[in-house]
């Protein structure tokens, strides 16, 4: 999975004396860190409103969805406390507009049907700092991310950072709590809460809640899981418009909200198999100027409900395929 707070989520489930020996227990319950992904996404039509300059320009069908994305983990280095590693994210996404109708006699160029691609990749460089506070364990996490559209230039450079406090962590519940600070011209908030909570329910069932990217429910299915909740994720992409109001380039946001169903099984030794189904909402489209506030943006859409289907292979380092959950 591909949350707007990845590297958070994976850090929160930290037990006893240190983080490693944390992974490692909770990885056995449900397998969080994947070093290497892939997903792939179909999201049925949709009909949007999309506004230019904040005005009504024109409604019609969001078609044909395909949505891949992909996760590699580069080898890390490690010294007591300290933990250096790189991650490696791209994320592709074509849709079609068709049954497009002008709202605004002003810009009647936006009237055509189109086909819309976007690639993001991002190159990360991640540190990771244990240590203790308030007699607790705490996690320090750094992340430089370097954004572009193609192999060839960095276009964005990011900063993110976290800290977060083991509150409780035994068999049962773990709970921590932290803050994200992102260092990043198109962010409104600089900063963000950062809350998670694991709990074991009656009946095998698991509760695991991460504020601000999931909530979900889950059961252990014979070699697998059963899961049921929300996830909220992010597609970036970078764009220069071929038009002539809209000069430079320009970096496009897509907020998802997925709600629905995920069966994952291990098909062999260390790989894992996902299918997950549901209902997909655009919270907020937005196209900015490169580097530009959130705030500032010179188009803004949104779009019906429309279900999904979501297929996904990660290999999880220690997972058995004939071991029953």
């Amino acid at each position: 999975m591909f949350a707007s707070y990845t590297t958070p989520a994976q850090e929160k489930q930290q037990v006893k004396d240190s983080l490693l020996n944390l992974a490692a227990r909770i990885n056995k319950v449900y397998p969080t860190v994947r070093p290497y992904s892939i997903q792939i996404d179909r999201v049925s039509d949709r009909v949007y409103n999309a506004n230019f300059l904040k005005q009504k320009i024109e409604k019609g069908e969001i078609a044909e969805t395909f949505r891949a994305r992909s996760f590699v983990t580069f080898p890390s280095f490690k010294k007591r406390k300290f933990v250096l590693y790189g991650t490696f994210t791209h994320v592709y996404q074509k849709e079609s507009l068709r049954n497009t109708e002008s709202l605004s006699p002003t810009y009647p160029q936006f009237r055509d049907r189109r086909d819309v691609e976007t690639h993001d990749l991002t190159l990360s460089i991640n540190t990771v700092y244990k240590d203790s506070l308030f007699g607790k364990t705490a996690v320090f996490t750094s992340a430089l991310m370097l954004n572009s559209r193609n192999f060839k230039s960095v276009e964005k450079l990011r900063g993110l950072f976290t800290a977060t406090l083991v509150l409780k962590a035994n068999q049962r519940t773990i709970i921590t709590a932290g803050l994200i600070a992102l260092i990043d011209p198109t962010a409104n908030l600089p900063f963000t809460p950062l809350f998670t909570y694991w709990h074991r329910l009656p009946k095998q069932w698991q509760l695991d809640f991460v504020l601000p990217s999931r909530l979900y429910l889950r059961h252990p299915l014979h070699a697998g899981w059963f899961s049921v909740g929300t996830e909220l994720s992010t597609v970036h992409g970078f764009k220069t418009p071929d038009q002539s109001i809209l000069k430079g380039d320009y970096e496009i946001s897509n907020i998802l909200l997925q709600s629905g169903v995920n069966l994952e099984y291990p098909v062999r030794d260390g790989l894992l198999l996902g299918f997950r189904t549901g209902v997909e909402c655009m919270l907020a489209y937005r196209m900015v100027k490169l580097n530009g506030k959130s705030s500032d943006y010179v188009s803004n859409a949104k779009a019906d409900p429309t279900a999904f289907a979501s297929l996904s292979l990660a290999y999880v380092p220690g997972l058995k395929r004939n071991k029953k959950r």
